[in-house]
């Protein structure tokens, strides 16, 4: 038998050898500047940077809690509710029903967290003016105007333009109850404030008759 018949060559072994060629092969290309075309591509050695998969993201991820979860809504009047203070206005004023629901509605949307309510808009709209929209004070200088009797000079407003707009009458009347209770830091003290001014109320001028006349008409709703 032949000698080589008997030698066994591991496979390891000729990948090494191989590859010693391969090396021996490439640095004389190096050297010489001759390509060889059967030179295999030096693989890149560099570990590979493999990009995590795109993770979907739940609600709670994307938003920010307070937007991922709703607000509890402001809690509505009842329509019963709404119903019942129109009714006492046509029912005691004998005025137009669509009157009545545009003025209500006017007094809900300008009420205050904790004072002026709707209920105490319609009180003083009730004294002031009896829900007639025209009406108009026998003051000779700077006559208070329509629903809750404002006095347009004294804060700086148009005597035209709020005659006509019961929204600017019931919302600036709003504004200065709050004011005035704020100022006070009480309710009947703002609406005797309303009645005489503020500057004659803390010097003293009271007028407790229209403060009995406005719990009376609050009463009503």
């Amino acid at each position: 038998m032949r000698l080589y018949e008997f030698v066994s060559v591991d496979e390891q072994q000729l990948d090494e050898i191989n590859a010693r060629k391969a090396m021996a092969a490439g640095a004389l290309a190096l050297a010489t500047g001759i390509g060889s075309p059967n030179l295999p591509e030096p693989k890149n050695n560099r570990a590979q940077i493999i990009e995590p998969a795109a993770v979907s993201k739940t609600p709670q991820e994307i938003h920010p809690p307070e937007i991922a979860h709703k607000a509890k809504p402001k809690t509505a009047s009842k329509p019963s509710d709404f119903k019942k203070l129109v009714d006492t206005v046509v029912n005691k004023y004998k005025i137009d029903l669509d009157l009545a629901i545009e003025i209500v509605t006017l007094a809900k949307r300008y009420e205050k967290p904790s004072f002026p309510r709707a209920e105490d808009l319609l009180a003083i709209i009730g004294i002031e003016s009896g829900f007639n929209p025209n009406a108009v004070s026998g003051l000779k200088n700077d006559p208070a105007v329509g629903l809750t009797q404002i006095r347009p000079n004294v804060w700086g407003l148009d005597a035209a333009d709020l005659q006509g707009d019961m929204e600017r009458q019931i919302s600036t009347s709003s504004d200065i109850l709050s004011k005035y209770n704020k100022h006070l830091r009480n309710s009947e003290d703002a609406v005797h404030a309303y009645n005489v001014g503020l500057t004659a109320f803390q010097r003293g001028d009271h007028n407790p008759a229209y403060v009995a006349k406005f719990n009376n008409e609050k009463g009503l709703y």
